[in-house]
């Protein structure tokens, strides 16, 4: 990996974890409040950490980043290999994966993912705004598909930078057959092949997420995700105390202090004050982890998808590596 793409990784985890503080619920629901809710749910079109946050819940990429590290590890892909020339990545796909629609995740959807961003003759060149995943992908050339497992990216100039960049969340795989559809209602109504489907938003009160019952990997364990917008801080951080919320995103640094004082209340996120920390709150017991009644500070990036810890994993898994857990003998790391 490249110098520029392990700061671009190191940056958008520090910024994407930087601030959040969840209390789990003695109900298969996690609450989230966010300082906005997303303006969108197109993780191409994705511009803020609204929408990551939550389109990491929906959708994955073909490639990951591992807690702690910058190496690229499988994620819709299996394997991949590169050509002498650096010009030539040939990408595996796992079978049996599948959209949330019940279509197939296939080459094809892959294709089309990039063609929409990358080809402006493209049919749907036009119907987003593509910003920063333009720019992850600007090596690409074109995409090209050999069979239903096994997709081609041929590049204009070799770069080590390419993996890291298809693991960043922008570069997540969309539903063809939905994204046809209705284009103009895929921001609001997206579909991807991640651990939570998309159910409802209510715009200004709640975004609901359901989870993927026929998810390929480790399933979520809260049922339900729900996303509040809240914009004022100490708002935010009133809800969390009174049980409102069972997660904020992020804390003000003003509150670091208050909160580490508080009972109950384990610190999670980088230590450095302009991104906050993220910290689980109140022992309310869910079923598998609740938080413990002390501080840590957690640096790094999420598991499975770079430089992302979503709401989910904070309660899945537990792929916190038993930090915040009281009960780490039952979680999965």
């Amino acid at each position: 990996m490249s110098r520029l793409a392990a700061v671009v990784a190191t940056l958008l985890a520090v910024v994407l974890l930087g601030a959040a503080v969840w209390a789990q619920a003695p109900r298969d629901v996690v609450v989230v409040g966010m300082e906005a809710e997303p303006p969108g749910l197109d993780p191409g079109q994705a511009l803020g950490l609204h929408t990551l946050r939550v389109t990491a819940e929906i959708f994955e990429t073909l490639v990951a980043t591992p807690d702690d590290s910058t190496d690229v590890i499988p994620g819709l892909a299996e394997s991949w290999t590169t050509s002498s020339d650096g010009l030539t990545w040939t990408f595996k796909l796992r079978k049996g994966v599948r959209f949330h629609d019940g279509t197939a995740l296939d080459a094809a959807a892959v294709k089309f993912t990039f063609d929409r961003v990358i080809d402006p003759a493209h049919p749907h060149a036009k119907s987003g705004k593509w910003s920063f995943v333009t720019g992850y992908l600007s090596s690409v050339k074109s995409v090209e598909t050999l069979d239903p497992q096994t997709v081609q990216l041929h590049l204009k100039y070799p770069t080590s930078s390419l993996l890291a960049l298809l693991a960043l969340p922008n570069c997540a795989i969309v539903s063809p057959t939905a994204f046809t559809k209705a284009p103009a209602d895929f921001d609001t109504k997206p579909v991807g092949s991640g651990r939570y489907k998309f159910e409802s938003w209510e715009r200004g009160s709640r975004l609901v997420l359901r989870r993927n019952d026929d998810y390929w990997g480790d399933k979520g364990k809260p049922q339900t995700l729900v996303y509040r917008g809240i914009a004022e801080a100490n708002a935010r951080v009133t809800e969390l105390l009174t049980g409102g919320v069972d997660l904020i995103l992020p804390i003000p640094p003003d509150f670091v202090a208050r909160l580490e004082k508080t009972a109950g209340i384990t610190s999670r996120g980088p230590a450095s004050p302009p991104s906050g920390r993220s910290c689980p709150a109140r022992g309310r017991s869910s079923p598998t982890c609740a938080s413990t009644r002390t501080i840590r500070p957690l640096h790094g990036s999420s598991s499975r998808r770079p430089a992302i810890r979503t709401a989910s994993r904070w309660t899945s898994g537990c792929r916190s590596q038993g930090r915040g857990c009281r009960r780490p003998s039952r979680c999965r790391r």
